[in-house]
C-alpha cells in the first residue's frame, strides 16, 4: 500500500491514497495529457516546417548553381554583332 501521508488519526486519507497510486500506475492527469499532445502536435509542425525549409534551401541552391554556371559561360561568338 502506498502511504502519501496520514491523517492526525493514523489514518491515510483513501483520495490521497488513490491519486499516489494513479500517478503510480504511470496514470497523469488529463491537463497533463493534453500538454503533452498539445507539444508533440507542434514538434511535429516545426519538424515538418524544417523538412520544408529543407527543401526549398536545395532548390536554391541548385538554382545558384545554374545562375552561376551560366553567368561564368563564354560569351557566344555571335554576341555584340
Amino acid at each position: 500500500m502506498i502511504r502519501v501521508g496520514s491523517e492526525p488519526s493514523g489514518q491515510t486519507d483513501p483520495k490521497r491514497l488513490l491519486s499516489a497510486a494513479v500517478l503510480a500506475a504511470g496514470f497523469v492527469p488529463m491537463a497533463e495529457i493534453r500538454t503533452v499532445t498539445t507539444l508533440r502536435r507542434k514538434r511535429d509542425e516545426i519538424s515538418a516546417s524544417i523538412r520544408l525549409y529543407e527543401k526549398k534551401l536545395e532548390q536554391a541552391r541548385a538554382d545558384l548553381a545554374h545562375v552561376t554556371a551560366a553567368n561564368s559561360a563564354p560569351l557566344s561568338p555571335f554576341r555584340n554583332r
